[in-house]
């Protein structure tokens, strides 16, 4: 191929590109890592109705409090969330190491064959949505303060740069569209909304058409998110 292009989401790929490295490696996992815990919610969200519903439901403060007050769920902060601490949580840095080195490997094989790389990042819905990133600092009894919700996009960013890669961050468009009052998530989940793939779509083929990648600026720091 010509192009190459790695479509990158903050809101697992990192916790899952670990949990693959130690399946495969086999090495032990860190606390609150592929424990079993998250491996039976990690089943159950897949096969499960009735958990999705009550996960759903967990949005409702008072439906929340009552299920930690009777014990039916935890206020243990999801894996996934680690890469947003600030400062970087031991686990953050753990899952990023599994990330970093796939991507420059990959960066390698492309410039080897001649082939343009770019990573895509796609932001999770709590990115962009400033009630759903409240609704998880209620959910989990947050300290939002000890979480930069830009913390990720910096990462890869820096990443990118410091080894020649390409990169296109789509943060600053979503946000933009969010606030304008068109959803890019549907409401039940943290995947893009139709409108939100069309924006994505957009502005990969804006940037790709004029062939300036590297110039794009990739964390919006007018939001301020944090």
């Amino acid at each position: 191929p010509e192009r190459l292009v790695l479509a990158f989401f903050a809101g697992n790929d990192p916790y899952e590109n670990y949990r693959e490295t130690v399946s495969v490696t086999g090495e032990a996992s860190s606390k609150n890592a592929g424990s079993v815990s998250a491996k039976i919610k990690n089943w159950l969200s897949k096969k499960s109705a009735i958990y999705n519903l009550l996960i759903r439901l967990r949005r409702y403060g008072w439906i929340n409090d009552l299920f930690l007050r009777t014990g039916l769920v935890q206020d243990t902060p999801p894996a996934e969330l680690e890469i947003f601490t600030n400062p970087p949580s031991e686990h953050a840095q753990v899952f990023w190491e599994a990330t970093r080195k796939p991507i420059l490997d990959l960066a390698g094989l492309c410039r080897a064959h001649d082939i343009e790389f770019m990573v895509l990042f796609i932001p999770d819905r709590y990115q962009v949505e400033d009630s759903y990133w409240r609704q998880w600092v209620q959910k989990y009894r947050l300290d939002a303060s000890l979480y930069d919700l830009d913390a990720p996009n910096k990462y890869m960013q820096d990443l990118c740069s410091k080894n020649g890669i390409k990169f296109l961050d789509v943060t600053p468009k979503l946000r933009t569209e969010q606030l304008s009052g068109i959803s890019m998530y549907w409401k039940i989940d943290n995947h893009l909304s139709p409108e939100g793939h069309k924006v994505v779509a957009e502005n990969m083929a804006t940037v790709i058409g004029r062939r300036s990648v590297g110039e794009v600026t990739t964390v919006d720091a007018e939001q301020g998110h944090r």
